[in-house]
């Protein structure tokens, strides 16, 4: 195998190891970003104020709003049976209401439609969504928030706000470099195995050309010396008399 094709070798087996690697430091990553989803839920309290952000400036997946309950409705109105009688309002840095604009509080409980459950970042935990707040990542939805401004969420009942969109920048920073380092190493690795496997096939050891020298009226082969040409042997016609020796053949009765 000649050396060009050992380097690719080497090289893919590498760049596949890297990529195996990578991979795996990433699913874990994910695994422990999951285990600690609490560090993006605040405290407790009856008034949260946040400072509305958009750090990758696509839009924010907003802020959820929680509180204690159960995803029940026992009345058949479509709507959490924990949400009943609870006040919710969205009032900016200088004190306007801006719930309508910045906010949706529903309670949803419709399974055709929408259902809250499904956004629940911590399944049966006795916290459950019941309003977002500055989710403008879908132009469609119609949330007004303005980056830099505060904004004061109240409730009559404790809440705790859970920041999507700071996770769901976290976790795709961590999906994006798992997909270019795992990804990439690895189609790199697999181009270089499949150019060092087409090299070792084709470029075999050169071959040596077989050189005849002549010696004592006989041809001797050499296998360690390279010619430019190689001598041809004609073969005589078996009716071929060789010429008389020596000049004049005397008679053979003497002078």
């Amino acid at each position: 195998m000649n050396s060009f094709a050992k380097v690719a070798l080497t090289g893919g087996i590498l760049l596949l190891i890297f990529g195996s690697v990578a991979g795996f430091s990433s699913f874990n990553e994910l695994e422990e970003n999951e285990k600690n989803i609490s560090d993006y839920i605040s405290e407790a309290d009856n008034n949260i104020t946040k400072t509305f952000t958009d750090a990758d400036g696509q839009g924010s997946a907003g802020w959820y709003i929680m509180i204690q309950g159960k995803y029940l409705d026992e009345n058949n109105d479509d709507r959490n049976d924990a949400c009943e009688n609870m006040t919710f309002s969205v009032t900016d840095g200088e004190g306007t209401n801006v719930t309508e604009e910045s906010a949706q509080f529903d309670c949803y409980m419709d399974d055709e439609i929408w259902n809250d459950e499904w956004a629940d970042p911590i399944k049966d935990d006795d916290w459950i969504v019941v309003a977002y707040v500055c989710a403008t990542i879908d132009e469609n939805t119609g949330y007004d928030c303005s980056i830099g401004e505060t904004y004061a969420i109240s409730s009559n009942k404790n809440m705790k706000l859970y920041d999507a969109d700071a996770r769901s920048i976290e976790v795709g920073e961590i999906v994006v470099r798992g997909v270019f380092q795992a990804g990439g190493a690895s189609f790199l690795g697999c181009c270089l195995l499949l150019v060092g496997g087409i090299a070792a096939l084709t470029m075999g050891r050169p071959e040596q050309n077989v050189v005849y020298q002549q010696s004592n009226g006989s041809f001797v082969v050499d296998p360690t010396e390279t010619h430019m040409s190689q001598p041809v042997l004609e073969q005589q016609h078996e009716s071929y008399v060789p010429p008389t020796q020596g000049g004049l053949t005397p008679p053979s009765g003497g002078l």
